[in-house]
């Protein structure tokens, strides 16, 4: 946390998307539940959260990702951003680490009339909250299946290169590493997948599938009928 920094040419295109909201007159506070409940900010929460999955290619993962969960928030702190108009347009929900020393962010929503920048604005302004507090680490999570590294790799690991390759309109995840990428940050640190047997079955690959998205082999037959029929027209 006390070494990043977007002064120079890598902090760029965060400066930019800072200086953009700032001037759009976009603010950032923190909400803080455990202290007083807010029915107005919980009420924008749950709008700009329907208005977020409004926008995306899929519907809601679960399993390996946290909700706002604001009837047992625990440590979670809680960050939104207010436009010109003291409309709620954005939220991040960060979680601990290391004992509290460091916290992510592990929810990320914005509604549709969000100013561009609004999310590393919030970022930015929580970490600037997170540094002053004495807390080290700031963590932007995990982007999954990206770096996969192609000249080693095993049978499981192309399918996966080719899921990262090839299924971004289930799930967006070269987008999500894009998203991450514009932060700069200070450093990239590797996390690792482990799995038995060697050769997974196709039941343990449909299971895995499932547990993070229910909706995930529907969203993606209705996304290949839909390229498939922009083609045929096309062609017609």
């Amino acid at each position: 946390m006390t070494d990043y920094e977007i002064s120079g040419k890598k902090g760029a295109k965060m400066r930019m998307n800072i200086n953009h909201t700032t001037k759009a007159g976009v603010t950032v506070s923190e909400y803080r539940p455990l202290e007083k409940r807010d029915p107005e900010i919980e009420q924008a929460f749950d709008r700009v959260t329907d208005e977020w999955l409004g926008q995306k290619k899929s519907s809601l993962l679960s399993f390996t990702m946290g909700t706002a969960d604001l009837e047992n928030p625990m440590d979670k702190r809680y960050f939104y951003a207010r436009d010109k108009d003291n409309q709620i347009v954005a939220f991040i929900v960060f979680v601990p680490f290391l004992g509290k020393d460091g916290y992510m962010a592990d929810v990320t929503r914005h509604g549709n009339g969000a100013p561009g920048g609004v999310m590393e604005t919030i970022i930015y302004e929580a970490f600037q909250v997170f540094k002053s507090e004495g807390i080290h680490y700031g963590s932007l999570g995990v982007a999954p299946l990206a770096g996969l590294d192609d000249e080693k790799a095993e049978p499981v690991e192309k399918l996966l290169r080719f899921v990262y390759d090839h299924l971004n309109e289930c799930y967006g995840f070269k987008d999500l590493y894009r998203a991450k990428e514009k932060y700069s940050p200070t450093e990239w640190i590797p996390a690792y997948y482990i799995y038995l047997p060697k050769f997974p079955s196709p039941d343990m690959f449909y299971a895995v599938v499932k547990i993070q998205n229910n909706n995930v082999i529907r969203e993606a037959v209705q996304s290949f009928l839909h390229r498939k029929g922009g083609r045929d027209k096309k062609q017609n």
